[in-house]
C-alpha cells in the first residue's frame, strides 16, 4: 500500500507481513537513494525526482502498479520550474540552468562536467536559489583547494551572488578568529587542509547548501580532509560535488564521494564497494582490485546522483585537442635499470599495478628522477621551437627541481614564469593573470601547483614533461588550455622516454582509463597512439633480459 502526503510517500506493510528476499533486496537498494528511509514497518520516500528509481524497484518487485505514484511525484517536481531559479547577473547557458534546477529539485548531485564547461556557475545558481528560498539566513559553504579561492570570489562577484568581497568569508588557516565575519557571511569558503578544524564552528551556523569543489581530492575516505568534508556536508540538506574527474584510478575512488552525497555506508563499506564493483580479491597482502564488475548495476545506482556533460554534449564547440606522444631515445636508455634483476623489476611493476606504490616509492622516485633528467633537453627544444613560432607554452612537471631547471633553460631566450607549490597563492594568481594578458611566453609548473582551478587559454600548447600513474592528473593539466574562450586547436605533447619508467606509467594509464570507461560507461578517446607505443615497447622487452617486466 502507499499513503502520499505533500512531502513523502509511505510504502507500508502490516505487522504480520514478512517481505520476501526479493522485496528485501529492493528495499535495501531503495534505501541507497537519497530521500529514502527504511523504517521498521514502512519505506518513506521523499517526493522528488531522485526517488523515481527507488519507487520503480520497490513497486516492480512487489507487483504494484505505481503509475499513480509516478504522477504524484511528477506533480510536485513540476512545481519547481526554471522560473523559480535565481537569475544571475551574467546569463547562464541553457544547460547550466537545467543542471541548477536538477540540483534544486534533487538536493544532491555529483556534477561531472568536463573541465571548462562551467560547473562553478551551475553550483552558484543552484546554491543562491536555495539560500534565497530558505530566507537568506543560512550560509552556503564551499569546500575546495586553497588555490581556487580567487576563482570562487571572482565568480560570485561576476554572477551577482555577492555584492562585495566582504560577503564571502574565507577560512584559509586554523588561526582565523573573526567570528562575526563567519556568522554574517552569505558564503563561507573553507579549504581542504583546514576543514577538519573548522567543521564544528561551521555547524554553529548550519549551512543550507554545501559545494565540494575538485571532489577527487576527497576520494580517500580515511584522510582528515575527507572526514572533515563529510562532517560539514552532513549538516546541509543540499549538497553538490564538482569534479571533471570523479574517478581518478579505479571504481573505489567513487565510494567516499557517494557517501558524502548520501550518507556513510549507503553504498556499503569501502571494502564491500570494492568487492562488488572493482572485483577486489585478497592476495595475501590485502585486497587488490581486478577490474570493474557489476558496472550496469553501479551505473543504475548512479543514475539519480551523477550528471556528466562533455563540451560536445552542451554545444560549446570548443576546438579539438590533439595528443602527440613524442618518443625519446636516451643515450643509455637501460642505464637506470642495469642494477635490477628481472625479478626485482617485476615486483616493482606488480606493486604499481596493485596500487601498493608506497612499498616501492623510494625506487620509483629514483627511476622517475633519472627518466625526467633524460628528457630535459628534449622538452626545452620542443618548447623553444614553439615559442620561436609565436606560440605560448604551458609545461607541467612532476618535481619542483625539474620545473626550475626547465624555466632557467628557457629563460635564456624567452620570458618564463615558474610556479611550484612553494609559491604564495597571490603570487601564483598574479603570474597566471600576467601570462593570460601576454606578459610571458611560457609557464613551467608542477602538476600539484597548477593542474586544476585555473584558465591558461592564452596558450594552445601544453607539454607533459613527466607522466603520472594517475591519468586524471594529466587530463586535468592539459585541459588548462582548452577552456571556454579558447578558439584555436590545442595540442598536448607527452614526452616519453623509451625503455624507461615512462613505459610502466603508460601501461598503468591505459589500464586505468579502461577501468574508468567501463565503470562510468563513457568513451575515453585520444590514447590510441599511446597504446601502440606501449604494445611496441612490450614486444621489444620480450626479447630482452627484462622479458618479465610487465604483465600488460
Amino acid at each position: 500500500m502507499f499513503a502520499p502526503n505533500r512531502s513523502s510517500i509511505l510504502v507500508a506493510w502490516s505487522t504480520t507481513y514478512q517481505p520476501s528476499e526479493a522485496e528485501l533486496r529492493a528495499f535495501a537498494a531503495a534505501v541507497c537513494i537519497p530521500g529514502v528511509r527504511l523504517q521498521s514497518q514502512h519505506l518513506e520516500v521523499a517526493i522528488n525526482a531522485a526517488t523515481l528509481l527507488a519507487l520503480r524497484r520497490v513497486y516492480d518487485v512487489c507487483g504494484i502498479d505505481y503509475e499513480d505514484v509516478l504522477g504524484l511525484v511528477r506533480h510536485f517536481v513540476g512545481q519547481t520550474s526554471a522560473a523559480a531559479l535565481w537569475q544571475p547577473a551574467r546569463p547562464a547557458y541553457g544547460y547550466q540552468a537545467d543542471a541548477a534546477l536538477d540540483i534544486v529539485v534533487n538536493r544532491t548531485k555529483l556534477l561531472a562536467f568536463d573541465m571548462g564547461c562551467g560547473k562553478t556557475g551551475v553550483a552558484i545558481q543552484a546554491a543562491e536559489t536555495v539560500r534565497q528560498q530558505r530566507g537568506g539566513r543560512e550560509p552556503v559553504v564551499i569546500i575546495a583547494p586553497l588555490f581556487t579561492r580567487a576563482t570562487w570570489r571572482n565568480e560570485l562577484l561576476a554572477m551577482g551572488a555577492i555584492q562585495d568581497a566582504s560577503e564571502l568569508c574565507c577560512l584559509a588557516s586554523r588561526n582565523f578568529d573573526d567570528d562575526m565575519a563567519l556568522r554574517s557571511a552569505k558564503y563561507v569558503f573553507c579549504h581542504y587542509d583546514v576543514v577538519s578544524a573548522w567543521w564544528s564552528k561551521i555547524n554553529l551556523r548550519k549551512p543550507c547548501f554545501v559545494v565540494v569543489d575538485e571532489g577527487h581530492w576527497i576520494k580517500n575516505g580515511r584522510a582528515a580532509r575527507s572526514n572533515g568534508t563529510m562532517m560539514v556536508a552532513g549538516t546541509a540538506p543540499y549538497r553538490v560535488i564538482l569534479t571533471g574527474t570523479p574517478m581518478s584510478n579505479r571504481p573505489g575512488d567513487l565510494w567516499h564521494l557517494l557517501s558524502v552525497l548520501t550518507n556513510p555506508f549507503a553504498f556499503g563499506s569501502p571494502n564491500d564497494f570494492r568487492i562488488r564493483y572493482a572485483g577486489a580479491e585478497f592476495n595475501g597482502h590485502g585486497y587488490a582490485d581486478t577490474g570493474p564488475t557489476h558496472t550496469d548495476e553501479l551505473q543504475e545506482r548512479l543514475a539519480t546522483l551523477y550528471v556528466r556533460k562533455t563540451a560536445e554534449d552542451v554545444g560549446l564547440n570548443l576546438p579539438p585537442l590533439t595528443r602527440r606522444f613524442i618518443e625519446i631515445d636516451a643515450e643509455s636508455p637501460l642505464s637506470q635499470h642495469e642494477a635490477m634483476t628481472p625479478a626485482e623489476m617485476h615486483s616493482l611493476v606488480q606493486a604499481v599495478q596493485d596500487n601498493r606504490v608506497a612499498e616501492v616509492l623510494p625506487l620509483l622516485t629514483a627511476l622517475r628522477k633519472e627518466t625526467s633528467a633524460l628528457k630535459l633537453s628534449h622538452t626545452v627544444q620542443v618548447a623553444a621551437d614553439a615559442i620561436e613560432q609565436g606560440e605560448k607554452v604551458v609545461i607541467f612537471t612532476w618535481q619542483r627541481a625539474t620545473a626550475q631547471k626547465l624555466a632557467k633553460a628557457l629563460a635564456k631566450k624567452s620570458t618564463v614564469f615558474c610556479i611550484t607549490g612553494e609559491d604564495d597563492m597571490d603570487v601564483r594568481d598574479n603570474m597566471v593573470a600576467e601570462f593570460q594578458a601576454g606578459g610571458a611566453d611560457a609557464i613551467v609548473a608542477t602538476l600539484g601547483a597548477l593542474r586544476e582551478g585555473v584558465t591558461l587559454h592564452a596558450a594552445r600548447i601544453v607539454i607533459m614533461h613527466d607522466l603520472d600513474w594517475v591519468p586524471a592528473s594529466l587530463r586535468q593539466a592539459e585541459r588548462r588550455v582548452l577552456r571556454i574562450g579558447q578558439h584555436r586547436p590545442c595540442v598536448s605533447m607527452w614526452m616519453l622516454c623509451r625503455k624507461s619508467v615512462d613505459m610502466i606509467f603508460a601501461a598503468m594509464i591505459l589500464r586505468k582509463l579502461g577501468s574508468i570507461s567501463a565503470t562510468l560507461g563513457e568513451a575515453v578517446d585520444g590514447f590510441e597512439e599511446l597504446e601502440a607505443i606501449a604494445d611496441r615497447e612490450r614486444d621489444a622487452l620480450r626479447a630482452s633480459q627484462f622479458a618479465d617486466w610487465l604483465n600488460w
